[in-house]
């Protein structure tokens, strides 16, 4: 996958927007399975948490319950 290749050489996961959250926040919110997925493969960092104190399983798991956390 061209896309893991690049986000494990060339990101940091624990970078942060506005809100405190992500790029595995953001994946989790949003139901992006597959991004997610190739996040935490690159170790991505789950205890991070936003700025409400929620991990990216918290945001995956109201994701799962067919609403969105944004």
């Amino acid at each position: 996958l061209y896309i893991f290749g690049f986000f494990s050489t060339h990101l940091c996961f624990s970078v942060l927007n506005a809100a405190k959250r992500t790029p595995l926040h953001l994946a989790a919110a949003f139901d992006y399975s597959d991004c997610a997925e190739a996040l935490l493969q690159a170790t991505a960092d789950t205890k991070l948490v936003d700025a409400r104190g929620r991990t990216a399983l918290h945001l995956a798991a109201h994701a799962g319950s067919g609403s969105r956390h944004t």
